[in-house]
């Protein structure tokens, strides 16, 4: 029998005035999450029952919109303990069931929800004490797809679900925030895609077997926006003002084959852009720390299965591109420390995938495939940038486009 669908879940509005203040790890000052159910996992199919295939596993629910909107002043004194959490996050899709029928398969995997988009817009004063403890954190997440089932009893492998899309999120107004601690961020805003499933596997029996299926696409990332007016001090080691990332998902590996072929990888997601706008004051006073940490990153391709037996090897799938990276504005960085940047920013297509060899009673392996490209990066902003501490950077741009897959 097929997995259910999971269930999506619904918008989300806040509007928060007043004074904030919590004690204790994990306490935040607001915390707004929608988040979707996972895709249930298809049964197993068995001899003279549905033809021996699997069931199918079932799509992941959608996360809904947020949106906080306001005037605060929040305070948090605990490891974790955010000022302000917004997340919308898409259920994983099921894996399918494993087939046991000669011409059957086993279940499809399930696709990954995708994540909802999220507004943060208004006035804040926000203070934290505790590693980890960031001011904003804002998150759209796209769920990963299911596993293929494999094949056995010459069933054959299914392919695996896609993954979920990250949503665009956006963050605007004007926001005071100091960080006291390690590894806590100003701002971090990001949206990550779902990796797509592994494809099933096409097993043996009695000397013989069949074919593997491909693996599902990974998600792409949503676009990242700061258009806000800031003013950031941190403390901590390892610490940042503004950290805006776009990840896109990776695709799925292809599953093994026995007979005919195995499967291939699929190809990686695209990861989205990235603009930060408006600008303000960041000082980093910690070791490692970044004053703007703005990254797309295109997902790599999956790996080809291998062949077995008579299988041709699978082919591996295409890296995703990366987006743009756009900085504008005027803003005034210091980082008072060692090995430290005042802006790091970073486009970079992901990886093709392998192509894997094929089994002894053939001769056609896998390809691999293309790598994705990197994005324009374009810095047209009023700088000024003071770095004071040992083996510190002043900007660091890196485009990149990602490496070919080997071949089988």
């Amino acid at each position: 029998y097929n997995g259910g669908a999971g269930t999506s879940a619904g918008n989300l509005l806040v509007s928060a005035d007043g004074t904030i203040s919590t004690s204790g790890g994990r306490s935040l000052g607001i915390l707004a999450q929608s988040h979707a159910g996972d895709g249930g996992d298809g049964g197993d199919g068995y001899d003279g029952v549905d033809d021996g295939e699997g069931g199918n596993g079932g799509a992941g629910g959608h996360g809904g919109s947020v949106t906080v909107t306001g005037q605060v002043q929040i305070g948090t004194h605990g490891e974790e303990s955010h000022g302000i959490q917004t997340t919308s996050e898409g259920g994983d899709g099921g894996n399918g069931g494993t087939g046991y029928e000669n011409s059957g398969y086993g279940g499809k995997g399930g696709t990954g929800g995708s994540g909802g988009s999220i507004l943060v817009d208004g006035i804040g004063e926000i203070e934290t004490h505790g590693s980890g403890a960031s001011g904003l954190l804002v998150e759209s997440l796209g769920g990963n797809g299911g596993k293929g089932g494999d094949g056995r009893s010459h069933a054959a492998g299914e392919y695996g679900g896609d993954g979920g899309s990250g949503d665009d999120v956006s963050v605007a107004g004007s926001w005071t925030i100091t960080t006291h601690s390690n590894n806590a961020a100003g701002i971090k805003i990001l949206s990550s895609a779902g990796d797509g499933g592994n494809g099933g596997k096409g097993y043996p029996a009695g000397g013989t077997g069949e074919h593997g299926n491909r693996g599902g696409a990974g998600g792409d990332g949503g676009n990242v926006t700061v258009t806000s007016q800031v003013d950031i001090v941190t403390y901590g080691d390892n610490s940042a003002g503004i950290i805006a990332q776009s990840h896109a998902g990776e695709g799925g590996d292809g599953g093994d084959g026995y007979r005919r072929f195995a499967g291939s990888g699929s190809a990686g997601g695209q990861g989205g852009n990235i603009l930060l706008d408006e600008g303000g004051r960041i000082v980093m006073h910690g070791v490692l720390a970044t004053g703007i940490l703005a990254e797309s990153l295109g997902g790599d391709g999956g790996i080809g299965g291998e062949g077995f037996r008579s299988a041709n090897g699978g082919n591996g799938g295409s890296g995703g591109d990366a987006g743009s990276v756009t900085i504008q504005g005027t803003w005034d960085i210091t980082t008072t420390n060692g090995y430290s940047f005042a802006i790091r920013s970073r486009s970079i297509g992901g990886t093709g995938g392998d192509g894997e060899i094929s089994g002894w009673n053939s001769d056609i392996s896998g390809h691999g495939k293309a790598g994705g490209d990197g994005g324009a990066i374009i810095h047209d902003a009023d700088l000024t940038l003071t770095t004071l501490g040992d083996s510190s950077i002043g900007i660091f741009s890196w485009s990149q486009g990602g490496d070919g897959g080997d071949g089988g």
